[in-house]
């Protein structure tokens, strides 16, 4: 027994009641700093009691509960819904007596029960990963006091900066999560500069190497946010589509801008991708902010690769771009490559045909769903070079689309016994369409996360896009521009 009288299986509960803020459990959270921490000092049996209870109850919520059906829109809204509306306002899954008994029989000794609770987790590794790095950060970084104030800049500064003190503050910020060793020099040199690259990377910014007011405001961002968005992302992976069960798939992380293709359970390729646009307005007839271009949260089956593919435009397209540009240029169809068509419900339809100026680019990864989202090459390469890169009406367009549409011909190909026998690129360079359907179609996921984690432990933090992080930790997204409290 410890100090508190406590066995070594109620160490191993309180160990992890004390870390349920880290899975994004805050509601058990915060009922163990008040029923339990803020309830001390209490006797030996008490305490394991208490601390049996609320573990049971964590236990029956550690699983994963994957995401069954697409997040499309709300019907109240029309607003396509965030991934957190699968877990808030849901009520906890209540421990069955079943349950409690394996925990029991698990809590007979201290290191079987850590085990039996490590088993309940989401199995992907980038659950456990984003809980450690919440742990991490909170106990080894936040623990040293909040950072300090980096000054914003008008424009962006480098090595003929000469403001030591300043440049001591940046040193200091940057020092705090292990971007750069040793006493703050008050001179921004190699080291800094280096330093600043790392952190820009880890953000999602440009990797410039000089302090611009992007890189600053980002610096300023307090550190027990940092922890929250941790936790958050981690509850999301709670309720990912994506199961032990998919070996092979692409994934689509939203606000990472990029594609993973995992082949039989190893990583094949990772792909830049371009996301819908995280632009907004207030709309008083519908009382909320519009993200009209936004990337949904869904998850379907790639069936087809169409090369040279035409584009049936969206409703939202013709009405918002394509109609206002035509009423001022009667010749604006043409010049795009335009065609109007008659749908088989008698409704006109506008199309832009298969050529080098088509907005879907040289191929096209066919998945049917509502939304007429696929992912898809497109005609604005240049657009890959950006940090941030949410530029499209809501489909996903791929970095390098010919390569990876020739990686999944050629595995599928394999995967019937047949040789891929090259020639793609050159039929990317015509006009005809051509499908090539797949022997064994392939799952693809897209989906929110703010942050990612690396197997060294390395974190990035992605830019909240649609504000989801914020209507999840702060309030519902009003009539003003989603403004971060300060300190939160």
């Amino acid at each position: 027994m410890d100090a508190d009288g406590l066995t070594g299986a109620g160490r191993v509960a309180r160990s992890w009641l004390a870390e349920a803020r880290f899975h994004g459990l805050t509601d058990m959270a915060r009922a163990y700093e008040t029923e339990i921490v803020g309830a001390q000092p209490l006797e030996p049996a008490h305490l394991e009691a208490l601390l049996a209870s609320q573990l049971a109850r964590m236990a029956s919520n550690l699983a994963a509960v994957p995401r069954a059906a697409p997040l499309l829109e709300d019907k109240k809204t029309g607003a396509y819904v965030s991934p957190d509306t699968l877990w808030q306002g849901a009520p906890r899954v209540q421990p069955t007596a079943g349950a409690v008994r394996n925990l029991l029989e698990a809590a007979r000794d201290g290191g079987s029960l850590g085990a039996y609770l490590r088993a309940l987790e989401p199995r992907h590794p980038q659950y456990r990963r984003l809980v450690e790095a919440a742990k991490r950060y909170a106990e080894e970084i936040c623990s040293k006091g909040e950072w300090g104030t980096v000054f914003v800049p008008k424009k962006s500064l480098g090595k003929k900066w000469r403001d030591a003190a300043a440049i001591t503050r940046v040193q200091e910020r940057l020092a705090f999560e292990g971007y750069l060793s040793g006493a703050p020099t008050g001179v921004y040199d190699d080291a800094l500069e280096e330093a600043l690259k790392a952190f820009q990377g880890g953000n999602n910014l440009k990797p410039v190497g000089r302090l611009n007011r992007p890189t600053a405001r980002t610096l300023n961002i307090p550190c027990a946010r940092r922890v929250r968005v941790l936790a958050l992302n981690a509850n999301r992976w709670r309720h990912t589509a994506l199961t032990a069960a998919h070996a092979t798939y692409v994934h689509v992380n939203v606000p990472g801008f990029a594609l993973s293709y995992v082949r039989d359970g190893k990583p094949r390729a990772r792909q830049r991708v371009i996301v819908g646009k995280g632009h907004s307005w207030y709309s008083a007839a519908k009382k909320r902010r519009i993200y009209r271009n936004a990337t949904p949260v869904l998850s379907d089956i790639i069936q087809s690769i169409i090369f040279n593919p035409s584009w049936t435009l969206p409703t939202r397209v013709i009405l918002n771009e394509v109609k206002p540009n035509l009423e001022k240029d009667p010749e604006y169809l043409e010049k795009k490559g335009y065609v109007q068509r008659k749908r088989a419900d008698g409704r006109e339809s506008i199309v832009q045909l298969p050529s080098k100026n088509n907005a879907l680019g040289d191929v096209k990864f066919y998945f049917p769903n509502s939304e007429s989202i696929y992912l898809h090459d497109t005609n604005r390469r240049g657009l890959f070079m950006r940090a941030r890169r949410d530029f499209s009406h809501g489909c996903v367009r791929v970095h390098k689309a010919v390569e990876f549409a020739t990686e999944l011909i050629k595995d599928d190909l394999n995967a019937k016994g047949e040789t891929y026998k090259g020639g793609l690129k050159s039929l990317a360079a015509r006009n005809n369409t051509v499908r090539f359907p797949l022997h064994q179609p392939v799952p693809v996921f897209l989906e929110y996360y703010t942050a990612t984690v690396e197997e060294d432990g390395a974190v990035t933090f992605h830019p909240d896009v649609y504000d989801y992080d914020y209507a999840a930790l702060v309030k519902p997204i009003g009539k003003r521009l989603p403004v971060w409290p300060p300190g939160t």
